[in-house]
């Protein structure tokens, strides 16, 4: 598995960035938000970017809730792994018309989504070997991107090629070991309190990505974004009604 520990992406005619100050973060305080480069403090209202496009602190206190003129909806929130010592982000992205990227529609006799060029990486391989060199060089490698095309801030004298190891993911897996911060990987996977800490979660999907990473990660503070999601999931489809008044006797 691998987790995200910075956010950058366009909204209207404006580049959001996400990311620690430096290397990774130490805390949530750590994260920076940038608009065009730019740092910036969250105020107590959202930040109207124009178009309809809006910038907010997160409702949980931490993190940001992005909405674009195109009905996309992104939840960013920092969680803590607790038994690694390890910040990262938890990423959901709700209501969006996106029709490619990495995690666009997969197409009838097709195993991923298609390259930027349309190319299909056709049906899943039968041997291993076969689906480790389509899924993490060739899938990988297509959408991967470079300097003239990501979002992020960048320190000084470094670029893309700094965040970039063309070996990972190993196909053994057994290089991840030396990745982690501090304790070596879980030696019995958690489904038990996967099922307790995710229990309330309504959308389906949301449950099932829960299920998983409580489970492989071995740390109840995975669901935190996972029912933050779920709740701003809920809230959307059922937006609150506004007081009636109480008809005149």
């Amino acid at each position: 598995m691998s987790l995200n520990t910075a956010v950058a992406l366009r909204v209207g005619k404006h580049r959001v960035t996400y990311q620690p100050t430096s290397g990774l973060a130490a805390s949530a305080a750590n994260m920076k938000l940038r608009i065009d480069g730019t740092p910036v403090t969250l105020p107590s209202n959202p930040i109207n970017l124009g178009g309809g496009n809006m910038v907010a602190g997160a409702t949980s206190g931490e993190g940001l809730n992005i909405n674009i003129s195109d009905g996309t909806s992104l939840t960013v929130t920092p969680l803590f792994w607790a038994t690694e010592g390890y910040w990262y982000l938890d990423v959901h992205v709700n209501r969006t018309p996106a029709r490619e990227g990495i995690v666009g529609p997969v197409l009838a006799g097709d195993w991923l989504p298609r390259a930027p060029d349309g190319t299909s990486f056709g049906p899943k391989p039968a041997s291993l070997h076969d689906r480790h060199v389509v899924l993490n060089q060739k899938f990988a490698n297509a959408w991967r991107v470079g300097n003239t095309t990501s979002l992020f801030d960048y320190e000084v004298g470094t670029s893309t090629a700094n965040f970039t190891d063309l070996n990972w993911p190993t196909e053994s897996g057994l290089a991840c070991r030396t990745k982690l911060p501090s304790n070596p990987p879980l030696k019995r996977m958690q489904p038990e309190l996967a099922k307790t800490v995710c229990r309330g979660i309504k959308d389906k999907a949301i449950l099932a990505n829960c299920l998983f990473d409580v489970t492989v990660m071995g740390d109840r503070g995975v669901a935190k974004g996972y029912l933050h999601s779920d709740g701003l999931k809920a809230t959307e489809a059922h937006p609150a009604q506004p007081n009636k008044p109480a008809p005149s006797q």
